[in-house]
């Protein structure tokens, strides 16, 4: 529009405020078709279909079967030193004692 104030004929200025109104409307429709393809982009991302199972609704399910398969495994477990009246024993029972060579003097 500054152009047109500074040209020299009626015609040029006619012919630049027309360029300049049409580039307007140009850049108008562009940002429209933003908006609408913005738009469009979040409603194909909501419609996309999920692969595999919704894991919110997995995870009790998991918990309550990793729970159960603890306790049964909680229950096959040796249970070392029960009875050896010393709190905090780490006696193994299950090694033998090393041999003792020699005569003791």
């Amino acid at each position: 529009m500054k152009q047109a104030d500074t040209a020299e004929s009626n015609d040029e200025a006619n012919r630049l405020n027309d360029r300049a109104i049409a580039l307007k409307v140009t850049n108008s429709k562009l940002d429209l078709r933003v908006v609408q393809l913005d738009r469009s982009t979040k409603s194909l991302l909501q419609d996309m279909k999920k692969v595999g199972p919704n894991l919110k609704d997995a995870a009790p399910q998991v918990k309550q079967e990793l729970d159960s398969g603890l306790a049964q495994e909680a229950q096959r477990l040796p249970r070392h030193n029960q009875n050896a009246g010393i709190s905090g024993s780490t006696t193994n029972r299950s090694r033998p004692s090393p041999p003792t060579f020699g005569s003791p003097r």
